[in-house]
């Protein structure tokens, strides 16, 4: 929505005529180009490209578009101001109805930051509300609880935990900071961030406008942050919102005070031109979103106000990717962060695009997609300038030496599909593919020395640590572990040093388990539980030796302590950082198992003094000499089943918030909390025997497990509740002359397709063995009769034994067969046709399925041919848990390989029991709990989203597993008015006002979706 100004006084051809000159362009001279259309908008349009053209050019890197590989993390949704466009923010009161803490606890961190790094990812941004503790007492508890001074005190210890423990590099998004807070904050990221949004001070002063009643939204507050971060040197990303109520002036303002303020300090790295988008449950949810045709002016006014060595970003989930070729003409080059991981929680209603399809669009529009660092590369280059001595080998590694730009990675390119997203276009070839035979490295944090706080840091007074390390503390030697740059290309270097292929997965203990385990509250201060999980006597280690003293829990001088700033509550910044050749303190014997030290972090993100709980003098999680080290003679794996008796400060006995017996004070389920926390942060680091302990707990440990499950979905895939309007239709009822109600022929599934359609579905899911005594070609005609009728349904069709069955019928082979469907205008295949992928099952309760290895070449080869798909077990059968765990393993596998799986069912036998129990006496709805729990943490990172059958555990049931890591409802199954019968499962409908309702009890938002994920534009009527 934009408000009109009376016309310009200035006239748009003169301004043209302005711009062309390449002069700086005034307020005027800017409102006026903004106003352009016609003819004058298509020469802003070609203005605006060549100035874009020029600037990248004499960057040095001509043609090519960047992006950031990232993991977004809301530290907290907790706010102080009241914008009424925000959707991010919640209330205290609403977190206690989603079950969401005020602040995601630093183990929740760590499990989205490590599956990032695995997935190649390089930025970590921490996007949160403006001090919410100013205005809820719930968040000034939570702080004050765990032991931070403010938000931003945590923001900062969270930052660097996520660089010392993953080799992310934070970009740091908290809002409203003073010059204080900048400089205190400049040693943990290399870049920050704020959107200016607008200089309009009606929307600020002027009550019922989108600012009013929000302190932080003063556009005289936020520029002046942004001056502040130019004198502290910090390169910083902002930008405009465009269409939530400001002027043409007001935006022409708002891009000419952008360019003076980088003019004084040059630090302005990108400027985002965001589109406004229109949020459900906000007062603006009436509102129009900005048009296409002015977004682009803005866009292309940006670039020429800003000038050709600007880089100017449009988010590519806020427009369509038919857009994009209009974003790009109007000077655009920088698509911004991008995560094959985590939703776009600011805009959950906008997917982020596959990485590889944004890479196919932006070449389809002349441009090379490269992979760039949280800060862009001209600061790269001049490190020593824009970013503070204690990243720079963090930087280094992940950086090109030449282009500033990101190094390739294989993790990079071999991600799973982006979360919530598209599928990408089968033709487009992944910008970085991997190495055939390379595993994805999983190397240690290359900062995990350099990163510790300094001694000048430590706070003499009372010792507390704001997040730092002690100096040299989990430190590698030089080139063990480090990320050498790449001098010839400037990319990220790939790791010289890859895992074995033979080797299996490491599985170090959680850098964090310690020292950031169980809270406070968690004390049970009658059996002497510390806060960390430790019973004094079981596990715990000898005061003074590099932790907390018993009842002491300070650093001593040196030691991990930190100075803090007096003004801003955060620690102090130093100019001399640790050195980062430092060796680490215990290297192992080269014949030793491997290593698993003690986190670089277990001092300085130990809890300070006002942690400890004077009673029983534990401390939260600090360690003495040795903790995090091998139980003696374990060899990192401890006695008894599993990991052994404890992993909570490492795998000896007496583990406490991580894998130990009797951790987790006063639960009784310190093992599997454990266990489940391990999972959320590393799927790959559990062992079957473990799994099958979280797929087999009950009670307590249960609802442990679904939680963490949950908090995966939250923090990866987001909140949104969602589901796709379709029809399904049996293509074994094929006839040509159908005869009974269920059968139909080429006329009766156009009409059909047509019906749906109409009725508002998105997609026509067909299925079905075609009779032998049919044609087989039938399985094309049905498509193209479909397609035919209605061109924009989606095509969801085709199990791969029904694929098999055409191949092998009609002599085409698989590869052909796959060709012909898709020429036909099959869009994706069900991945269903499968019970448990082994053939033991199989010969018991489904031979008449197909062969397992022929299942999944079917399924592999369709996903190689363009054709993503669903995946499926159907459970309760004759298969044990062992068979459930290989068979998700086997799925992620595949997906490893194809990237082609959109999705994950789970879907138990019918019936009021649901099958076969894993459990003897467990309830039939914590069977199904256990299974969506476990698939959700299993494939967490791998395939995106789990679905509920609800048409097998009703909707009550689906609402309960929900929250136990779903977040899609499958398909409405409508029935239609034509030939219902020729659809199985008919007579179930789940009507979209029915499924918005369940996600509405469960305080969610609610979203239709398309088959592969994207937002749908048609709104069903049934």
């Amino acid at each position: 929505m934009t408000l009109l100004d009376p016309a310009p006084r200035l006239g748009v051809a003169d301004a043209l005529d302005r711009a062309a000159t390449g002069e700086a362009l005034d307020a005027a001279q800017a409102e006026a180009l903004l106003s352009a259309t016609g003819e004058d908008l298509e020469r802003l349009l070609r203005l605006a490209g060549a100035t874009r053209d020029a600037g990248l050019a004499a960057s040095g890197r001509p043609g090519v578009m960047t992006y950031s590989r990232k993991v977004f993390i809301p530290l907290t949704t907790l706010c102080r101001d009241r914008c009424h466009y925000c959707i991010f923010v919640d209330t205290p009161s609403q977190l206690r109805k989603l079950h969401k803490p005020a602040y995601m606890t630093p183990e929740q961190v760590l499990a989205v930051a490590r599956q990032g790094q695995a997935l190649g990812c390089k930025e970590a941004l921490l996007t949160l509300g403006d001090r919410p503790e100013e205005r809820w007492p719930e968040a000034r508890a939570w702080l004050d609880e765990h032991g931070y001074a403010s938000t931003l005190d945590y923001v900062s210890a969270m930052a660097r935990l996520i660089t010392a423990e993953t080799g992310l590099l934070a970009h740091l998004n908290p809002g409203v900071m003073s010059s204080d807070e900048l400089v205190a904050l400049r040693p943990t990221a290399p870049s920050m961030g704020m959107m200016l949004e607008t200089t309009s001070r009606r929307l600020y002063e002027e009550p019922g406008q989108v600012h009013f009643g929000s302190p932080d939204k003063d556009p005289d507050v936020r520029l002046r942050v942004i001056e502040d971060a130019g004198a502290a040197r910090i390169p910083f990303t902002t930008g405009i919102l465009v269409g939530i109520g400001e002027t043409l002036r007001d935006r022409a303002e708002s891009l000419v005070a952008l360019r003076d303020v980088h003019a004084r300090h040059g630090h302005v790295q990108e400027v985002i031109v965001q589109n406004f988008r229109a949020k459900p449950r906000t007062a603006m949810r009436g509102a129009a979103d900005a048009s296409i045709i002015e977004y682009v002016a803005s866009v292309a006014v940006a670039r020429l106000v800003l000038g050709p060595h600007m880089r100017v970003q449009v988010p590519p989930n806020l427009s369509d990717a038919a857009e994009f070729g209009l974003l790009v003409r109007a000077g655009a080059d920088d698509w911004g962060g991008v995560s094959p991981l985590t939703a776009d929680h600011v805009n959950p209603e906008r997917p982020w695009p596959q990485i590889d399809e944004l890479a196919a669009r932006t070449a389809a529009l002349g441009f090379a997609l490269r992979e760039r660092l949280t800060a862009h590369p001209e600061f790269v280059r001049d490190a020593a300038t824009w970013i503070d001595p204690v990243l720079h080998s963090a930087v280094e590694a992940l950086a090109d030496a030449g282009t500033g730009l990101a190094a390739a990675s294989p993790a990079a390119a071999s991600s799973a599909p982006t979360a919530s997203s598209a599928p990408a276009s089968p033709a487009a070839p992944a910008p970085n593919p991997p190495s055939p035979a390379a595993p994805a490295p999983n190397p240690p944090s290359p900062a995990a020395s350099m990163l510790g706080r300094r001694e000048s840091e430590v706070d003499s007074t009372n010792g507390h640590g704001l997040g730092g390390h002690a100096a040299g503390a989990g430190g590698h030697p030089a080139g063990a572990g480090g990320h050498p740059a790449d001098a010839g290309t400037g990319l990220a270097a790939a790791s010289s040093a890859p895992a074995s292929p033979a080797a299996p997965a490491p599985n170090p203990p959680s850098p964090a388990e310690s020292m950031l385990g169980r809270r406070e509250s968690e004390v049970d201060s009658t059996n002497g539980h510390g806060l960390g999980g430790h019973a004094a006597g079981l596990g715990a280690h000898p005061a003074g030796a590099g932790g907390h003293a018993a009842g002491a829990g300070r650093h001593a001088a040196g030691a991990g302590g930190h100075a803090t700033d007096a003004g801003t509550g955060l620690a102090a910044a130093s100019s001399a950082p640790a050195s980062p050749a430092a060796p680490a303190p215990n290297p192992p014997s080269p014949a030793a198992p491997a290593p698993n030290p003690p986190s670089p972090a277990e001092s300085m993100l130990g809890r300070r003094e006002s942690e400890v709980d004077s009673t029983n003098g534990h401390g939260l999680g600090g360690h003495a000499a040795g903790a995090g080290g091998h139980a003696a003679g374990a060899g990192g794996r401890g006695t008894g089943a599993g990991r052994g008796a404890g992993r909570g400060t490492g795998r000896g006995a007496g583990g406490g918030t991580g894998r130990g017996a009797g951790g987790g004070a006063g639960r009784g389920d310190g093992r599997v909390r454990g266990l489940a926390q391990a999972a959320a942060s590393d799927p790959l680091s559990l062992d079957d025997a473990e799994w099958l302990e979280l797929l087999e707990a009950t009670g307590d440990d249960l609802d442990a497990v679904a939680a963490t499950a949950d908090d995966v979905r939250r923090y990866t895939v987001g909140e949104a509740v969602t589901l796709v309007v379709n029809r399904n239709l049996t293509s074994s009822g094929f006839r040509a002359r159908p005869g009974a109600p269920d059968e139909f022929d080429l006329d009766d599934a156009a009409a059909i397709a047509t019906d749906a359609a109409a009725l508002g579905a998105t997609e026509i899911c067909v299925q079905g063995l075609v009779p032998r005594g049919e044609d087989p070609s039938a399985y094309l005609a049905i498509a193209r009769a479909i397609k035919a009728a209605t061109p924009h349904l989606h095509l969801h069709a085709y199990r791969p034994q029904d694929v098999w069955d055409l191949a092998d019928r009609t002599g085409l082979g698989l590869a052909g067969a796959l060709a012909a469907l898709r020429e036909a205008g099959v869009d994706t295949v069900p991945g269903t046709g499968v019970k448990v992928l082994t053939e033991r099952v199989r010969g018991i309760v489904a031979p008449g399925d197909l062969e397992i290895d022929r299942w999944t070449e079917g399924i592999t080869a369709a996903h190689l041919a363009g054709l993503r798909s669903t995946s499926v077990l159907f459970y309760g059968h004759v298969e044990t848990p062992a068979e459930r765990i290989a068979h998700l393993r086997r799925l992620r596998a595949i997906q490893d390989q194809t990237h082609g799986f959109t999705e994950f069912v789970p879907i138990p036998l019918p019936g009021a029991s649901g099958g076969v129990p894993v459990v003897a006496g467990r309830a039939p709805l914590d069977e199904h709990r256990a299974m969506v729990a476990v698939s959700r943490l299993l494939l967490s990172g791998s395939i995106p989203h789990i679905q509920i059958p609800w048409t097998r555990v009703g909707r009550d049931g689906a609402s309960v597993l929900l929250q136990a890591g779903g977040d899609d409802l499958g398909g409405a199954l409508l029935d239609g008015h034509v030939k219902p019968e020729a659809g199985v499962e008919h007579r179930l409908e789940l009507p979209v006002a029915d499924a918005a309702a369940m996600a509405a009890r469960l305080f969610r938002p609610f979203r239709l979706r398309t088959t592969d994920y994207r937002t749908a534009s048609t709104a069903a009527t049934r």
